[in-house]
């Protein structure tokens, strides 16, 4: 598992690369692995060999931002991430928005694209400010519920026709929203943090099904890092990958969407894992 010999090394790294390019989200799996290829050969690390390993690990997400703007620049003519990052991570923020936050935009565009987004998603009621719930798990059914049509109906529509009738190439418009995008998020996050934050902590709840599977997840993640240095036992390791790879995948998942089980099926695969985990794990600690 520890890719000591180097052509599972190889192996690992061609398939994270072309699972990042499938699907952005696995981007973060050679960062979990660098953080436990470390914590398992921390002795040795800045050997040279073990060294070189773990900065490839690290490097990977990059190479992989790159392999996909090149792929880009070869078939659109320009050198840009696979668009709709921002604009999927910009639906929690415009659901939260509120009508004073167009004064925060200094760039016109940006400016324009809120108002008219957020005109629509108010008319349609989509916008957490649209009726009085209960609780912030109603808040939150009712964004998983409109977070399509705030997304790709709202801001990556309009925002798209709005930058065509700017006489913009379909792939330029594509761009200049995902920029726009990005531009807002940040800004609506921050005038709105308390309510964003909310949000996106029930978001990461919808994900795990209940509060107490978070908490162990987290607990098991904390606890295998801490006795990485108490014990060489595999099974520690395999516990820190593993629960550190449901932990990150949830939070990014979060951030960028809404839990649905098409970008988290992986992660309740991966629970079976480390229950058999903790037994093996048990079992060796209680035989020394």
């Amino acid at each position: 598992m520890f890719l000591k010999k180097n052509t599972h090394f190889f192996y690992l790294i061609i398939c994270s690369i072309l699972l990042a390019l499938t699907r952005g989200q696995f981007l973060i799996l050679p960062v979990v692995l660098a953080i436990v290829y470390f914590l398992k050969n921390k002795a040795i690390i800045f050997n040279r060999a073990y060294f070189i390993k773990f900065i490839i690990l690290l490097v990977v997400p990059l190479g992989s931002i790159l392999l996909d703007k090149s792929y880009h620049k070869i078939k659109d003519g320009l050198f840009i991430s696979t668009p709709f990052t921002y604009i999927n991570a910009t639906a929690s923020a415009l659901y939260i928005s509120t009508p004073e936050d167009a004064n925060s935009f200094e760039n016109k565009d940006t400016k324009i694209i809120f108002k008219d987004c957020y005109a629509f998603i108010s008319k349609n009621k989509w916008l957490l400010s649209s009726e009085d719930r209960i609780n912030n798990v109603e808040d939150y059914e009712h964004f998983h519920k409109n977070l399509g049509k705030i997304c790709n109906l709202t801001l990556h529509e309009r925002g798209t026709t709005y930058y065509l009738n700017q006489n913009k190439t379909i792939v330029e418009a594509r761009y200049l929203v995902e920029k726009t995008a990005k531009n807002m998020f940040f800004t609506l996050v921050t005038n709105n943090f308390k309510e964003w934050i909310r949000l996106f902590y029930s978001n990461l709840i919808h994900g795990f099904k209940h509060h107490l599977v978070l908490f162990f997840i987290l607990s098991i993640t904390i606890l295998s890092a801490v006795y990485t240095f108490k014990s060489a036992n595999k099974y520690v390791y395999i516990l820190l990958f593993l629960s550190a790879l449901i932990l990150s995948n949830a939070l990014v998942v979060a951030f960028a969407s809404h839990s649905i089980m098409r970008y988290l099926f992986y992660n309740y695969s991966l629970f079976f894992l480390i229950l058999v985990s903790i037994f093996k794990f048990i079992k060796d600690v209680r035989k020394n």
